[in-house]
């Protein structure tokens, strides 16, 4: 095993925070749901969350406590994530910075404790609550528990099947920080995963719960860390997804009820209601294609910018007896029928230029339009084409174009490519 770096700030009690004094973080006002079982009124039971700003005296309480952090002296020597930076790497990192955003989030709906988003330290517990009543709003605030960083083991690439099965033994599923995730979301996703695969197991029934890259943010997590050997701990953005344009919360239980109905892990009802929702669908999409609005066909009309695709189910006669959710799902399938066409043909041309050769290039750090990330793992991978290039591991599709043009910035004109 090897190890990576995690940390978290410290959480509050609520009683003792002052929150007129910070602003609100106003949500987008939408209902939208992963799960056609989730009711727009339990989706409405929302949490408000502040936001507030640690200014110089929050900085300069956490730059005095440095050398007795953890991670500055050289007790934590593990990588963290790359855009979740410590409070005091922020300091180290950012000294022109004169204050840095905080959220303060409820942990619960019936819950009294507050996160502190933007806050995760190592720092001493007097340097903790020096920064924390610096912050407007927490003079007089109650720490629940403290913020801290850990190491934590991981296995590196090649253990991992990509249901989760450790190779190295049989009917032992991994999850979470053990497979180099960050956590959270990623673990969460991860446990689903492990568990559902351990539990068909358990039965004896062989089916596999593995969903695709093509249908799921799941897929992409799995394909990116099975078999990867990651630099440092993976989170999963949608940048990573080819098809991310279908990928989408209003979907959702079009793409993935089908997967657990086929890896047996449908709830009683799930069989029919996912017949329901996939006649429903087809019968929205050629009302779209065959229908008119003044002239124009509602698919056409789904396309146009401005048109209110969310209110179609209500303003449209023929569509009027269908679920108002289907309908603006399958609406958007049609508004971003284009451009997923025309992701589809730049993968074909990726695909079709992947033996086009890297050996000539030897400094990807000062080459143009692509992240950091992508320069640091394509310097120490040293791939010899654009395809060996695509396999390293968290290379996004935007990676791969951005590559392309690079090296064909490269090429001397008249030269065959």
């Amino acid at each position: 095993m090897e190890r990576f770096k995690t940390g978290t700030p410290p959480r509050l009690v609520a009683e003792s925070i002052d929150f007129s004094a910070m602003e609100v973080q106003q949500e987008e006002g939408n209902d939208w749901r992963l799960s056609s079982r989730t009711t727009v009124e339990t989706s409405r039971k929302r949490a408000v969350c502040f936001t507030t700003r640690a200014g110089r005296s929050v900085i300069e309480a956490a730059r005095s406590g440095l050398a007795g952090s953890p991670m500055y002296s050289g007790a934590i020597t593990g990588r963290g994530p790359r855009f979740c930076p410590s409070f005091e790497d922020k300091v180290v990192r950012f000294p022109e910075r004169t204050q840095h955003p905080v959220f303060l989030e409820p942990v619960g709906l019936d819950c009294r404790i507050v996160y502190a988003g933007g806050m995760s330290t190592s720092l001493s517990r007097r340097r903790q609550i020096e920064m924390i009543r610096s912050l407007p709003g927490c003079s007089g605030a109650v720490v629940a528990s403290w913020g801290y960083a850990v190491e934590y083991g991981y296995l590196p690439g090649g253990q991992i099947e990509e249901n989760l099965r450790l190779k190295a033994a049989d009917n032992l599923f991994v999850a979470g920080q053990a497979c180099g995730t960050s956590g959270y979301e990623e673990a969460a996703g991860l446990g689903l995963v492990a568990g559902a695969n351990a539990a068909a197991g358990a039965r004896g029934s062989g089916s596999r719960f593995v969903p695709t890259s093509e249908g799921s943010y799941l897929g992409v997590m799995l394909e990116d860390i099975a078999g990867a050997d990651l630099t440092e701990p993976y989170r999963l953005y949608s940048s990573r997804a080819m098809n991310r344009l279908n990928l989408r919360q209003d979907n959702a239980c079009r793409r993935m009820l089908p997967v657990s109905v086929r890896s047996g892990l449908e709830r009683d009802g799930d069989e029919a209601r996912l017949r329901s929702i996939e006649e429903g669908a087809g019968e929205i999409s050629r009302a779209l294609r065959t229908v008119r609005r003044n002239g124009v066909l509602l698919a056409d009309l789904c396309r146009r910018t401005g048109f209110d695709v969310a209110g179609l189910a209500a303003s449209e006669p023929a569509l009027s007896g269908h679920d108002p959710d289907l309908v603006f799902s399958v609406a958007l399938d049609e508004r971003y029928a284009g451009f997923v066409s025309r992701a589809e043909r730049r993968a074909r041309e990726l695909e079709r230029l992947s033996e086009i050769s890297l050996e000539g290039v030897t400094d990807y750090l000062g080459m143009e339009g692509l992240s950091r990330e992508t320069r640091e793992a394509l310097q120490k991978a040293r791939p010899s084409s654009l395809g060996e290039a695509s396999r390293i591991p968290g290379m996004r599709p935007s990676d791969m174009e951005g590559l392309l043009v690079g090296v064909l910035r490269r090429v001397p004109r008249g030269t065959s490519r």
